[in-house]
C-alpha cells in the first residue's frame, strides 16, 4: 500500500510541474539578441525583460549570456536529434536579431523600433512582424530564411 502512494505521490507531482512554466529574469539591460541552435523562441514586447521555457526540457543545454547590450542564447542539442527547446522572450526594446545553426525566432506582437538590424544564418529562421524606419541587412544565408512583414514602408 505504501509502495502504491508513492508511486501516485511521484506521478502527481511529476504531472503538475510538467505544465508549469521555467521563468528566469533578465538582469541586464540588452536590445541585441543572438540565438544559435536548436532553439524556438517567440519574441513578447513587455516591461520587463524574461525567459520562460516549459518544464521538462533540457535546460542543462542552454547557455544564456548577456552583456553589453547583448543578449546571447546558445544550445548544445543537435537539430535532428533532440527536441527544440521552445520558449518566450520578453523584451523591452530590440534592434538587433540574429538567428543560426537551426534556432528559430518569430515574434508575437509587432516589434516597433526605429532601426532593426535582421539576419539569418546556417539554417536559422526569422519572422517578425515590423515598424519600423530602416531595416538594415536583412539577408539570409545557407539554408537560413528571413520573413518579415510591415506596418511601415522602410527606406
Amino acid at each position: 500500500m505504501r509502495k502504491i502512494f508513492t508511486v501516485t505521490l511521484l506521478f502527481m507531482l511529476i504531472f503538475r510541474l510538467h505544465g508549469q512554466n521555467i521563468d528566469q529574469p533578465v538582469e541586464a539591460p540588452f536590445e541585441q539578441l543572438k540565438v544559435v541552435g536548436n532553439i524556438r523562441l517567440i519574441l513578447v514586447p513587455s516591461d520587463v525583460q524574461a525567459l520562460k521555457f516549459e518544464a521538462g526540457q533540457d535546460l542543462e543545454a542552454l547557455t544564456v549570456e548577456s552583456k553589453e547590450g547583448k543578449l546571447l542564447l546558445k544550445t548544445k542539442s543537435e537539430l535532428n536529434k533532440d527536441p527544440a527547446l521552445k520558449g518566450r522572450l520578453l523584451y523591452r526594446s530590440i534592434t538587433h536579431i540574429e538567428v543560426t545553426k537551426g534556432g528559430h525566432v518569430q515574434s508575437s506582437d509587432t516589434i516597433r523600433t526605429k532601426v532593426l538590424f535582421l539576419k539569418a544564418e546556417t539554417g536559422g529562421k526569422a519572422e517578425v512582424k515590423v515598424n519600423a524606419n530602416r531595416l538594415l541587412d536583412s539577408n539570409a544565408t545557407s539554408k537560413a530564411t528571413v520573413g518579415y512583414w510591415g506596418e511601415k514602408l522602410f527606406s
